[in-house]
């Protein structure tokens, strides 16, 4: 089927979430080289290798059992956005922001904020997929007022971050919050 299921769309906010969808669509018809409507664990090798990654059988095993809600080991399309949603990086803020609005969605952004790390379990050792863990400053450094766009978000451990300077964070003075009289728009 070349439509986009209705579900997916539900969780759009802005308009830009749209036109993402869109783009994850042609990059989900992409990767499912043979239009069956989802990506196996050839497809998804394929295209790993296309972004440089090279991932042994049972990584890529375990990327498609994170992402699979339906325990079939293949990713359907509303799968494979909830899958990306998860690992996406907090650049989307920036991206509301910008003009350009071409966020970095899909499957190379999100394998950017992983790790594929060996775990000992009570069953013996497995592969499972972790977040990388960011201070949560960082997540703001990419816009010109720092310290203002935390405080708008109500990202507490990372106001204390900056005005304390702690975990590698610049120092930023509390007086200059809010110092151009903006508030990020999507939070006003």
């Amino acid at each position: 089927g070349g439509g986009i299921e209705i579900e997916v769309f539900a969780e759009c906010r802005f308009p830009e979430d749209v036109s993402n969808i869109v783009s994850m669509k042609k990059q989900f018809n992409e990767i499912d080289f043979d239009q069956s409507g989802q990506i196996d664990k050839h497809e998804m090798k394929v295209a790993l290798g296309k972004l440089g990654m090279d991932l042994s059988e049972e990584q890529i095993a375990t990327l498609l059992s994170e992402g699979d809600e339906s325990s079939d080991a293949e990713l359907d399309f509303g799968e494979f956005v909830a899958f990306v949603a998860r690992f996406k990086s907090s650049k989307e803020e920036k991206n509301h922001q910008a003009m350009g609005r071409k966020a970095s969605v899909g499957l190379g952004d999100a394998m950017q904020n992983m790790n594929l790390v060996r775990v000992e379990t009570e069953f013996g050792s497995e592969m499972v997929v972790q977040r990388k863990e960011v201070a949560a400053w960082e997540a703001f450094m990419e816009f010109p007022d720092p310290l203002h766009w935390a405080c708008g978000k109500g990202d507490l451990v990372a106001v204390k971050q900056f005005i304390l300077g702690t975990e590698g964070a610049p120092k930023i003075r509390a007086d200059y919050i809010n110092k151009d009289g903006k508030m990020p728009v999507h939070y006003a």
